[in-house]
């Protein structure tokens, strides 16, 4: 992978076992570190979690921003879908 300052990931953990999954996570975990502009456009909520910005797009608009934290406080659409993931993974 090329050493970029900007890295656009779609859906990168799509189709991947646990163990790859997690492999990825802990790669975005580091690539963030480094200080790297990363836009993760994800359907699962746990690789965006430790992201400095968040933007939920619904219907084609962007319909909250801001961090996990304060996205999950706002109890709209993001924590309603965090919520959701969270109980399939229980």
């Amino acid at each position: 992978m090329k050493n970029s300052p900007i890295l656009l990931l779609d859906e990168v953990t799509a189709s991947l076992d646990v163990e790859n999954e997690l492999a990825v996570k802990d790669a975005i975990a580091n690539l963030l570190k480094d200080k790297k502009t990363v836009v993760m456009i994800a359907h699962t909520l746990s690789i965006v979690q430790k992201a400095d910005q968040i933007v939920v797009i619904s219907d084609g608009k962007a319909v909250e921003s801001g961090n996990h934290e304060e996205l999950l406080k706002r109890r709209g659409k993001y924590a309603a879908m965090w919520n959701a993931e969270q109980q399939l993974s229980a």
